[in-house]
C-alpha cells in the first residue's frame, strides 16, 4: 500500500513539473516578446526622428515653416507614427497627431494614445538649435502581443491535454484510474441517495405533520373532545406532546437550510405552516411568529430577504428543540 501511494505520488508530481514547466515556458515567451517589441518600437521611433533630422539638414541652416510641414507630412505617412512635433531656435513651431479615427490633425499638445517617445536634436554647426520629437503608437505591437498570448494559451492548452493524457495512462496501468472512479461513483450515490433522503424526510415530515382537522372524525375510535379535556386534567400530558414535537421536527433546522438552498419554496413553506400550527401547543410564540414570518418572506416576490426570514426561523427552532432537552 505504501508503495502504491508512493508511485501515485510520484506520477502526481511529475505530471505537476511538466505543467508548471509548460506555464513558466509560456509567460517566458510572452515576456520576452512585448520586451523586444517595446526595443524593437523604442528604437524605430528613434530611427524615425533622426530620418526627419536629416531631411531638415538638407537646407543647409535653421530649417524654415515650409520644411518643416514637409517633413511633418513625410513622417505622417507611417501608420504607425501617432504623432510628430518640429520645434527651433528660430521660432519655428510645425507638428501632427492621429484622432481617433487615425486621420491626421493639427498638433495641440494632447496624446490620447499610449505611445513611446523618440527624439533627436537639430544641429547647425555642432550646436543645438531645434528638436524633434516622434510619438509611435503602441497600438500595433499591442495587437502583436495578443495573437502571440493567444498563441501560447494554445500551446499550453495541447500540453496540458497531452500530459493528462499520459497521467490517465499511467493511472490506469497502474489501476489507480479504476479505484478513482469507483470513488467519484461512490461519492456520487451517497449525495443522490443523501438528496432522496432529505426529500422522502420533507414529505414524511409533511405527512406526519398534516394539522389535524377540527372536526371529529367519523371512526369512533377518536374522540378529540375527549382529548381535549383529558390533555387539560392531565399536565402531564404535555410531555408527550414536547416528546412528539421534539421527535418530529428534529431535523427541521437543517432541513430549512437545504430546501432554501434548492429553491423548493412550496416544500418550505408547507413547513413553516407545520411549525406555525405546531408551536403554540408547547407555547413558543416566537417560534410561531418566525414561522409566519417566512412564509410570507417566502410568498412575496418584492421581499428582499428571504434568508434571512429562513435563517431567523431555523434559530428559533432550535432554541426551542434546545429548551426540550
Amino acid at each position: 500500500m505504501e508503495r502504491r501511494q508512493q508511485r501515485r505520488w510520484m506520477v502526481l508530481g511529475v505530471w505537476l513539473c511538466a505543467m508548471l514547466l509548460a506555464a513558466g515556458q509560456g509567460l517566458w515567451a510572452i515576456w520576452q516578446y512585448r520586451a523586444d517589441a517595446e526595443a524593437r518600437l523604442l528604437g524605430d521611433a528613434g530611427r524615425t526622428a533622426a530620418r526627419v533630422v536629416g531631411m531638415l539638414s538638407l537646407s543647409g541652416g535653421i530649417p524654415d515653416a515650409a520644411a518643416a510641414l514637409v517633413a511633418v507630412d513625410v513622417a505622417m505617412d507611417d501608420d504607425r507614427v501617432y504623432g510628430i512635433r518640429i520645434q527651433t531656435a528660430g521660432g519655428v513651431h510645425a507638428g501632427m497627431r492621429r484622432n481617433y479615427q487615425w486621420e491626421p490633425v493639427p498638433w495641440d499638445d494632447e496624446i490620447m494614445e499610449d505611445t513611446v517617445q523618440g527624439m533627436s536634436q537639430i544641429k547647425e554647426e555642432g550646436r543645438p538649435v531645434g528638436s524633434v520629437e516622434i510619438y509611435m503608437s503602441r497600438r500595433l505591437t499591442n495587437e502583436e502581443c495578443a495573437l502571440t498570448v493567444r498563441a501560447e494559451a494554445v500551446r499550453f492548452g495541447l500540453n496540458a491535454v497531452f500530459f493528462s493524457c499520459l497521467l490517465l495512462w499511467l493511472l490506469r496501468r497502474y489501476g489507480d484510474l479504476t479505484r478513482l472512479l469507483q470513488f467519484l461513483q461512490t461519492c456520487w450515490q451517497g449525495k443522490r441517495a443523501e438528496q432522496e433522503r432529505e426529500e422522502r424526510s420533507a414529505g414524511e415530515l409533511a405527512r406526519e405533520g398534516a394539522p389535524v382537522p377540527l372536526a371529529q372524525p367519523a371512526s369512533s375510535a377518536i374522540d378529540l373532545e375527549k382529548g381535549r379535556r383529558y390533555m387539560s386534567e392531565h399536565r402531564e400530558s404535555a410531555g408527550i406532546t414536547a416528546g412528539l414535537f421534539r421527535q418530529t421536527f428534529r431535523d427541521a433546522a437543517a432541513l430549512m437550510g437545504r430546501l432554501f438552498a434548492r429553491g423548493a419554496v412550496a416544500e418550505l413553506s408547507h413547513l413553516g405552516r407545520l411549525l406555525e400550527l405546531a408551536a403554540p401547543c408547547l407555547g413558543a410564540d416566537k417560534l410561531a411568529e418566525a414561522a409566519g414570518a417566512m412564509q410570507r418572506a417566502l410568498n412575496d416576490p418584492q421581499h428582499e430577504t428571504p434568508a434571512q426570514a429562513v435563517e431567523a426561523c431555523a434559530q428559533a427552532l432550535d432554541e426551542v428543540l434546545t429548551a426540550l432537552g
